[in-house]
């Protein structure tokens, strides 16, 4: 196919853009076309682009049914018919800016965007509602909400049928100063005011109002036969007023009490009072300073008592006058109260006494027996407790919000304990036991440092076991020296993260020693020393291990000795230098043993095999030196693996990248020398190259079918495979795979020669595009009829005669992960008839 416009192609020419016939694409396709290389139509799908041919063309062609590359302007309006049912604007997903609505002025200003990324519409412009209403979903609890961008809620319309209201969840400050009655007539008050309802008015909270309060409704105080008032003003609790109360009706004070003494009684007066009319007291009038009456004073009933008195009955006060100080209550008493029974208080109890606690018979507040609290306890002093517990299977918190301290008396012991068993103690003198339950641990840590400090003449001991169980390990530190004991046939392990000394100091010896083993290690280097000389050294970052003679004397000896002694070096390998060197390696192999020599000689070492079929072991080579091996006749590397883990491995560089050659050397009567020639090769960056020699293949095979080959780096690739062909859809076998990516779209040529029933040959040249494209269409599918292969062009042949022989080709996606994920494409081949209805017998 044409991948750019024709040289030449005149304006406003349409261009046929596929190379194969119109019946190639079966009874439902139509081929592509091309108006001027900018109006692409692609024929199997019947979508359109408006873009270069370079962008939309047979092999990226359009996917949706219109696509545009660039701005589009339309000068009409766009309708929309769901008569598909698909009429919708979709926009990017997970975009912030998906959809942009904005004007075309020099500076564009922007009225709505799309946000996919937040699943939001934002408005950047004044939203002018030309209709008279907003309307909210009906019937919901939440028809409509007004939130915040975090999502909380600030204004919920309820749309409830029968049940609709509005509710503010956030404070609602008006901001408007008009007063309710600023024309000063009564009848307009109702509609002057910054906040109007015409219904009632419920508040769950404190109401503060810093203007005059009126109420026009004219209902007079009534009180029913039960005893229930009405009126145009109702208080559930108490009024207090702080200025003067001017009362146009009558008075009506429903509470009973009885005023016995000062302070008390249904009405209360703590002035002096003008009664401009007749009095009437029903009961005992108390007066307790001179009365002056200037015309007849009746007393019907009633009784002044000025001595103790008791009641037998209960005494109920139905102020509800909150406590504010200690003359200021529902109930005020000038003395001490004295309650033989419980009490019960409904509010806070509070004492205005300052009187510390010195003893359980002195404080502000007493009690006699136990005290239970229910929640937090704070106390501003000191508490002195005798015992602090709780029941049994309750837990205990004792948290602080900076430092904690517990103290007795220099003179007294202090315990922690867990049950009946100390944990911590402290005794009188001052020593400090730690001990952990039977068969359990006890931990001694310090986020920095843990300390274990003893004065200069006594002991600091670390000890395991008792003296009467029978295994006793310790370490000490007395002034006399340090002492570290392992119980017997029991090993002391003395690991260091970075080097390890053990040094003594007056020229005195440092002997370790254990019944059992010993054992040293170190995260990095390990060296003994002996005269300043080290004699043994082991590095963990270069691998190195040395062992040496003490330099003293003419004479230098060092000897390793051992029955199946190793030498062995990772990386860097193993060093053995000197004068003079033989070693002998012998093993058994198979039952047969055999033997090595070993020589160095300068930076050289040559190994040769001694005896037939020995092996010989080399494990390091010097810095810097080359080793050779050679065979007169086959040169092997065996690794006699006993699992699937072991195996031979060709390493080259250490902190740098070396080379890796596979090479074959011949000789050359021209030079009259050996040629060697590289036929596989690592270079230090990585690459690899593998040659053949001159008209020589390089082959792949595998001792069954092959499952995949895949393509490195999406670059192109040739490769061969042989299967056997059936005469059935159903058995139809793959000759390749192709795996996509979702977006992606490759082109596959396929070359099949093959040989049918009777020997006969036929060949097969097959070109395919295939694209990923999640499913949809043009992605190849073998599920839909007719069949999507995403052959471009074919080419067959049947060699014989066998005219009625045809061969098939099937493109298969494996979806069983997902028609969206990475996904494999198999292309197959199986032999039918050209129209005979007799296919040929499977080959």
């Amino acid at each position: 196919c044409l991948l750019f416009p024709v040289a030449g192609q005149a304006a406003g020419e349409i261009l046929r853009v596929d190379t194969l016939p119109a019946a190639f694409y079966g009874l439902d396709a139509r081929p592509s076309w091309s108006g001027v290389g900018r109006l692409y139509v692609h024929g199997p799908s019947g979508n359109v682009a408006v873009g270069d041919i370079s962008r939309y063309n047979d092999r990226n062609y359009p996917a949706q049914r219109l696509e545009v590359d660039g701005s589009a302007l339309i000068h009409g309006s766009v309708i929309f018919n769901n008569r598909n049912g698909e009429s919708s604007v979709t926009v990017l997903d997970d975009n912030p800016a998906a959809l942009t609505v904005r004007d075309q002025g020099a500076s564009p200003t922007t009225y709505l965007v799309v946000n996919s990324e937040t699943a939001r519409v934002e408005t950047h412009a004044p939203l002018h509602v030309l209709d008279t209403r907003i309307e909210a979903v009906d019937d919901k609890a939440s028809g409509l909400s007004i939130t915040a961008e975090e999502g909380n809620p600030l204004l919920t319309f309820d749309t409830t049928n029968g049940a609709e209201n509005v509710r503010a969840i956030k404070p609602l400050n008006a901001l408007d100063a008009t007063d309710s009655c600023g024309t000063g007539t009564y009848g307009t008050c109702g509609s002057l005011a910054s906040l109007v309802t015409t219904g009632g008015l419920t508040v769950g909270m404190k109401t503060f109002m810093t203007g005059t309060v009126r109420v026009s409704d004219i209902t007079d105080a009534t009180v029913s036969a039960a005893g229930t008032v009405d009126a145009s003003v109702r208080l559930a609790g108490g009024l207090a007023v702080e200025r003067s109360t001017a009362i146009k009706g009558s008075l009506k004070v429903l509470d009973t009490a009885d005023g016995k003494e000062s302070g008390a009684g249904a009405l209360y007066v703590k002035g002096g009072a003008h009664i401009g009319g007749e009095t009437y007291v029903g009961s005992t009038l108390d007066v307790e300073s001179n009365t002056v009456v200037g015309g007849k004073l009746s007393v019907f009933y009633g009784l002044a008592v000025l001595r103790p008195s008791q009641f037998g009955g209960t005494v109920t006060v139905t102020d509800g006058t909150d406590a504010r100080t200690v003359d200021d209550a529902a109930v005020v008493v000038q003395g001490g109260l004295g309650v033989g029974r419980k009490v019960l208080v409904g509010g806070s109890i509070q004492t205005q006494d300052t009187t510390d606690a010195s003893d359980t018979a002195t404080a502000a507040m007493m009690s006699a027996g136990g005290l239970a609290v229910a929640k937090d306890a704070r106390v501003g002093g000191t508490a002195f407790v005798a015992t602090v517990a709780t029941n049994p299977g309750e837990d205990m918190f004792v948290t602080s919000g900076a430092s904690l301290t517990t103290a007795t008396a220099a003179s007294e012991a202090y315990a922690l304990k867990q049950g009946a068993s100390d944990r911590v103690t402290f005794n009188a003198a001052g020593d400090v036991t730690v001990t952990a339950a039977a068969s359990q641990t006890a931990t001694l840590g310090g986020g920095h440092h843990t300390v274990v400090t003893a004065d200069a003449t006594f002991a600091a001991t670390l000890r395991q076991g008792t003296a009467g169980s029978g295994a006793i390990g310790k370490v000490e530190l007395t002034d006399s020296g340090v002492v570290m004991q392992s119980a017997d046939n029991r090993p002391v392990t003395v690991t260091s993260g970075g080097a390890l000394a053990l040094a003594s100091t007056n020229g005195a010896d440092v002997t370790v020693s254990s019944s059992d083993d010993l054992t040293a290690a170190a995260v990095d280097v390990l060296t003994l020393r002996t005269a300043g000389y080290a004699v043994l050294t082991a590095s963990r970052t270069s691998g190195d291990v040395v062992i040496d003679s003490v330099r003293s004397g003419s004479s230098r000896v060092t000897t390793i000795k051992g029955d199946g002694l190793t030498l062995s070096g990772d990386l860097g390998g193993t060093v053995i230098e000197g004068t003079g060197i033989a070693l002998t390696a012998c093993g058994t192999f198979y039952g047969t043993t055999q033997c090595a020599d070993l020589a160095a000689s300068g930076n050289n070492v040559a190994v040769a095999a001694t005896a037939p079929r020995s092996s010989a072991s080399i494990t390091a080579v010097a810095s810097g030196g080359t080793f050779y091996g050679v065979a007169a006749e086959e040169a092997s590397l065996h690794s006699y693996a006993e699992s699937g883990d072991s195996g031979v491995s060709l390493i080259s560089g250490r902190k740098l990248p070396g080379h890796v050659r596979i090479q074959q050397q011949s000789y050359s009567t021209d030079a009259a020398a050996y040629i060697r020639t590289d036929r596989l090769v690592v270079r230090p960056t990585g690459a690899v190259t593998v040659t053949t020699g001159a008209e020589q293949h390089l082959t792949l095979a595998s001792e069954g079918d092959v499952p995949s080959i895949v393509s490195l780096n999406a670059k192109a690739a040739s490769i061969s495979k042989q299967v056997t062909m059936t005469n059935r859809v159903a058995g139809a076998v793959t000759v390749a795979t192709l795996r996509l990516h979702p977006g992606r779209s490759a082109a596959v040529t396929v070359t099949l020669e093959a040989h049918l029933t009777g020997r006969l040959q036929a060949t097969l040249v097959a070109e395919f595009f295939i694209g990923h494209h999640s499913g949809d269409a043009p992605e190849p599918s073998d599920a839909v009829s007719p069949r999507r292969t995403g052959l471009r062009s074919a080419v067959s042949s049947v060699y014989g005669g066998a005219s009625d022989v045809v061969v098939e080709v099937v493109v298969t996606p494996d979806d069983s992960a997902g028609v969206a994920l990475t996904k494999d494409f198999a292309i197959k081949v199986y032999a039918t008839d050209g129209g005979s209805g007799t296919a040929p017998m499977s080959s």
